[in-house]
């Protein structure tokens, strides 16, 4: 089948992935291949739509994963990070986020907050490299993720640890709570955390 289809013209090639697709939800396998070995041809966006026209998030999700060393284009990377997500992949979309820069940092954030997946290490991650501390904090906090907190400052990256401590005081959290995350710190920036504490008035706390 992957012959006679790279033998076809583009519209037609995509309008028999169309027949495959309706015929039999099971041919999402060999229609995602099919995809594949032709994706030079056959415009990936164009098959991205049919995919998800049929709610075929993991055809969607073997298409794209096999694509994404030869592209840069950012939608197809948010596309794949998207279609991982709704198939609990949160290792892949980790695997992503730490290997890559081609995907859109901001949009990415959003997707990855208002998904709330049930482990947050891929938006932790994505937030440390770009930059976005303050906002991963009062996610965290916000979702009762102070585990995930805990592990950010400790094992990911300590010298974020006086903007995490001086958002969780904006946030109003516990000084215990605070405390205790003070107490379990081994290293991080002694001026920038005494800075964040001055500017909340709350040298004597630190």
């Amino acid at each position: 089948m992957i012959q006679v289809f790279s033998k076809l013209e583009p519209q037609d090639g995509l309008a028999s992935l169309y027949d495959l697709m309706k015929s039999n939800r099971q041919n999402v396998q060999i229609v995602a291949e099919i995809a594949i070995a032709n994706h030079e041809k056959i415009p990936p966006q164009k098959v991205i739509e049919m995919f998800e026209g049929f709610g075929a998030f993991d055809g969607l999700y073997y298409f794209l994963g096999h694509i994404l060393p030869h592209t840069d284009d950012k939608d197809i990377y948010f596309k794949y990070i998207t279609s991982a997500a709704k198939l609990g992949k949160v290792e892949e979309i980790e695997k992503v986020i730490r290997n890559s820069t081609n995907y859109d940092a901001e949009k990415v954030k959003e997707f990855l907050m208002d998904a709330k997946l049930p482990d947050p290490r891929p938006l932790i991650y994505l937030c440390d490299t770009h930059g976005y501390v303050e906002e991963l904090t009062r996610y965290l906090f916000k979702n009762k993720l102070n585990r995930f907190i805990e592990i950010y400052v400790f094992k990911v990256n300590p010298d974020a640890a006086p903007k995490v401590l001086g958002t969780l005081i904006d946030l109003d959290c516990d000084e215990i709570y605070v405390k205790q995350v003070l107490n379990s710190i081994q290293k991080c920036p002694i001026e920038d955390l005494v800075n964040e504490f001055t500017k909340r008035h709350k040298l004597r706390l630190l």
